[in-house]
Formats: C-alpha cells, structure tokens, sequence
C-alpha cells in the first residue's frame, strides 16, 4: 500500500523472492506487514509493470526507485529532478526500447527479464526515459518535442498495443502528442475542433490500438459560469490515417492480441543474472584496480598527515572564571 495524494494505491503482486514464504501469524495476534519498505523521502506515487515483476515508486524528493519484485532486488534509484514533483509513471514493454552503448550507439535487444523500460514526467517540465537491469544502469534519457515553444508538462501517458513504439501523452495545456520511445522525439499532435477542450477527468481512451478515444467537453457559453454545464463528447480518430505511424504498423495487424508473458522461472532469471555479472566483469575488475590504486594513496596520505601532526605544536587555551 503506498501513499498517494493522501489516499492508498494497492499492488496486487506475484508470488516473487521479494516476500518471503512462511510468514503466518496466530489467529489473537494483530495482522502486521510481511515486509515493509524504507525510503529516503515521503511516496507520491507508484506503478507495476504488466508482468508483475517490476515495482516502480517516485518520492517527493524527485526520486525514482525501481525495484525487481520477482528476484527481490533494487534495481536503481533515478534522482530524475530537484525541482518538481513526480506526476506519471508508466512502464513500456522490455523488447522495443533501445539500449545504450559506450559509444553512443542503440540497438533493440530482445526481452530479458531483468531489464525495466519506463517513462516519468513531472510538473517542471522534466519527460525522460528509464532503464535499468543489474548490470546496466545508463542515465535518464529525455523525450523531446522540437515542435514545442514551451517545456510542455506530461499529466497522462497511454501506450498503443498495436504500434508499442509508441506512447501517446496528454500535456497540462490540453493537446495531444505521440512520441517515439525508440527514437524519443515527437512525431505528430492531435487537437480537437473547437470550442471542444480535452476533459481533465478521462482525456485519452486508446480502444484497441487501432482508433484513439479523445474525450472532450464544451462549456455552454450562456452558462460560463456554471460548472456543470459541460457536453463531454467523445471524439474517434483512425490512427491508419496519421503518415507518420505507417512505418510503426505490423505486417498483420488484425490478429488478436497475445496474452500478457508469464513471468520467467527463478533459474531463467539467475541465468540472466549470472550472464551479465560475466558480461560485465571486465569493467568491474577496471573498477576494482582503479579503487585500489586510489586506497593506495589515500594510505601514503593518512600516513603523512600522522607524522606532520606529530610534529605539529598545539596550543590550547583555558579560561578561568
């Protein structure tokens, strides 16, 4: 249960490492927490990927932490801003982001079960992706509209089944944009007729991947001052006639879309683990060598600091009443 707004968000989560079994209590005895959670600063909000097997939390502090509820362990904590305040949180399939070279250089991995792709927003303007594994831990990298004269603020995202390349965002102004994760750049806008204006309770219905569901209001202009006198509307548009998505389209879109994966058995996840632990080891033992060669110097500079403090004179003072 995590605090949000001051009322409760609860996570149905699968069986996983991260809680332990055997934790009964007596049947007099008060009903208590398995296992709770510290963090450096209050919950504002939290999310769960669509396999269950990732947790992500933001704090107020402008934190993101990421945790792999299957295996148990943290991820990576994103200090994403200082400034704002976390608004959304929203996790993007593991197999169509790109993963960051050293040489700056992306390609698409197929799904692993240890990568976690998300995208967070917050009230400064501050729209950026996420990924992190055990093994791979690049920075956050922003998502840009070149088009806008402004930093726009995000307050809702919704993913497309059909084209998940793509998310479609609702900005505080009140327009519509679709961004390419792969690429993270805007791609194109959707706005209503006027004197329509996106709804603030339920803007954005993405019905089957293939039609968007904006809903709209019109403020009787007789009655402006009276809140209650909005006609919601809702307005379908066919993304199959927006250019702009047609190289997004799979070969056969009509068929039916596949379940939700299951999540990967505990040996297949350790396998990945192990995998990157050796993928990775050449770096860790570059790190190793550096520290050592640090705590070297660190010792000759200790030392030196003894013998010039043992040859230093003190002078000390009392006052007496």
């Amino acid at each position: 249960m995590f605090s949000h707004n001051r009322f409760p968000k609860i996570h149905f989560l699968t069986p996983s490492k991260l809680i332990p079994p055997g934790l009964e209590s007596g049947p007099n005895l008060e009903h208590k927490a398995d296992i709770v959670w510290p963090n450096s600063d209050q919950l504002t909000l939290s999310e769960v990927s669509e396999c269950g097997s990732f947790m992500a939390m933001g704090l107020r502090n402008g934190t993101v932490v990421v945790w792999d509820i299957y295996r148990g362990t943290l991820l990576q904590v994103y200090p994403i801003t200082d400034k704002g305040n976390i608004l959304v949180l929203c996790f993007l399939p593991n197999d169509v982001c790109p993963v960051v070279l050293k040489d700056d250089e992306y390609h698409t991995t197929p799904s692993t079960s240890s990568l976690a792709n998300l995208v967070a927003s917050c009230d400064d303007g501050t729209f950026c992706l996420l990924q992190c594994s055990v093994a791979f831990t690049p920075p956050p990298k922003p998502l840009v509209d070149n088009s806008a004269v402004e930093t726009p603020v995000i307050t809702n995202v919704t993913k497309m089944p059909q084209t998940p390349e793509v998310i479609i965002t609702v900005k505080k102004s009140g327009s519509i944009t679709l961004y390419d994760v792969i690429s993270c750049t805007a791609i194109c806008h959707v706005a209503l007729q006027e004197p329509f204006v996106l709804s603030s309770q339920l803007p954005c219905l993405c019905a089957d991947g293939k039609i968007l569901v904006l809903i709209g209001v019109k403020i009787d202009e007789e009655n402006e001052s009276n809140s209650n006198s909005k006609t919601a509307t809702p307005f379908c548009f066919s993304l199959k006639s927006f250019p702009t998505l047609n190289k997004y389209w799979k070969e056969d879109v009509s068929l039916a879309l596949t379940p939700h994966k299951m999540s990967d058995t505990i040996n297949t996840r350790l396998h990945s683990l192990v995998k990157q632990r050796i993928l990775s080891q050449e770096e860790r033992q570059l790190k190793l060598e550096r520290r050592w060669s640090q705590y070297k110097t660190e010792l000759k500079n200790i030392q030196k600091n003894k013998t010039r403090r043992n040859c230093s004179m003190w002078l000390t003072s009392n006052v007496v009443n």
